[in-house]
């Protein structure tokens, strides 16, 4: 997103609509930072290691480097090339039905 936009600093606040949080939204002050929760809380849930969250940081970092739509200017015009329709805001296309076997 930092690479899209042009800039880390983007303050933003994220909803649920999950009747069971806690909390229904947080604010963030960059993409960064909110990344770092995100991985972060995989740690606090007891799920992952220190290491899964730095190198889960390090790999969708690089990714974003790598990948085609990041690597557009931050005007979307000059992005829709490099990103499939459905991801402009068009629905994704349907999911075929899977094949039936034969009794």
């Amino acid at each position: 997103m930092k690479r899209f936009f042009g800039s880390d600093n983007i303050a933003f606040t994220a909803h649920t609509q999950d009747t069971r949080s806690p909390v229904a939204s947080r604010s963030f002050t960059s993409f960064s930072q909110a990344a770092q929760e995100d991985a972060l809380s995989r740690l606090w849930l007891g799920v992952h290691y220190r290491w899964d969250a730095t190198d889960g940081l390090t790999l969708g970092d690089t990714i974003a480097a790598t990948s085609s739509p990041t690597r557009c200017s931050n005007r979307l015009s000059s992005c829709q090339q490099g990103l499939p329709s459905f991801a402009l805001g068009d629905r994704p296309p349907p999911m075929a039905a899977a094949p039936t076997s034969a009794p």
